[in-house]
């Protein structure tokens, strides 16, 4: 960005911190929920790949859930709406389950199935 890239940081990133978001790629995704109305009524769950620092986990609880009341009672009876899954620890949102790849592949990825096809394990 340059030496003087403190002074320079782009719209995005000031709004991003504004709005209450962990990063500008938030937008992004509100962008192309607009154009292409992709967080329909149909969308039950959603699994966030790679989601660290969590910002499209932010607007996937705000699009898929009516409260913050209602993320957090989804979340207690073992039904969230959103699985994110990284390497890196991350700050919980509301009504979001976080799975982290300390433990084996293969248990996140039948923690994920089981969840997808919302089976209590």
């Amino acid at each position: 960005m340059g030496k003087f890239s403190k002074d320079k940081r782009d719209i995005y990133y000031r709004k991003a911190k504004e709005c209450g978001y962990r990063a500008r790629s938030a937008f992004k995704l509100i962008q192309i929920d607009d154009e292409y109305k992709i967080f329909n009524e149909n969308v039950k769950r959603v699994v966030d790949l790679c989601a660290a620092p969590g910002s499209w986990s932010q607007v996937l609880s705000t699009k898929l859930y009516k409260s913050i009341e209602e993320a957090n009672e989804m979340l207690e009876k073992g039904h969230p709406k959103v699985v994110s899954v990284d390497l890196q620890e991350m700050a919980p949102i509301p009504g979001k389950l976080i799975f982290l790849f300390i433990i084996s592949i293969k248990i996140i990825i039948l923690n994920i199935i089981f969840f997808l096809l919302n089976i209590n394990y």
